[in-house]
């Protein structure tokens, strides 16, 4: 036990989580390399895109497709097309195309909606509280629990936001599953 009571003295990572922190630096690392990533695979897709109307709109316009069983033509321009993906009904996507489609698309949209709730409930309740917690952190540590230090009625904002989120999501997204 002794030498395992030695060598934990030794090690230089003892302690190491009340160093400064880091976070936006170790953000930005990753965000800019991923960014640089997913800007080339958007700008080859909006490219081919036109080019190659037979790989990525082939239900618009191909003569094997009776005309009623066709997809509608979806915009030219270059970000138009997301305008027109966004309107078409889900009645249409499920009579139209495979149920493996369909219940994506349902997910997605399930998912954004919730996404966004989370974050209209949580953002303008938790930042504040976490801010001002009186932890001593920096930079990204600032805006989380860990900030909040002596202070046992400003952790009650977390489990309060968390009721709300998940009692008001699961309701919702049940509701929205069975239309």
């Amino acid at each position: 036990m002794s030498s395992l009571l030695q060598n934990q003295s030794a090690d230089a990572n003892i302690g190491s989580a009340q160093t400064p922190s880091n976070s936006a630096s170790s953000v930005l690392s990753t965000l800019v390399p991923v960014a640089i990533v997913a800007l080339v695979w958007l700008t080859l897709f909006l490219i081919f895109r036109k080019r190659f109307p037979r790989y990525y709109r082939p239900r618009t316009f191909l003569g094997s497709l009776r005309q009623h069983d066709r997809s509608p033509a979806v915009s030219e321009s270059l970000f138009g097309w997301t305008g027109d993906f966004y309107n078409i009904p889900d009645t249409y996507i499920l009579n139209h195309h495979t149920l493996d489609g369909y219940l994506f698309l349902r997910l997605l949209k399930i998912a954004v909606v919730c996404c966004l709730f989370g974050c209209l409930v949580t953002w303008p309740v938790l930042f504040p509280v976490n801010i001002t917690g009186g932890g001593g952190q920096s930079q990204f540590s600032l805006l989380t629990m860990a900030n909040v230090k002596n202070n046992y009625y400003k952790l009650f904002a977390h489990a309060g936001c968390a009721y709300i989120v998940f009692g008001m999501q699961k309701p919702w997204s049940f509701r929205h599953t069975t239309d």
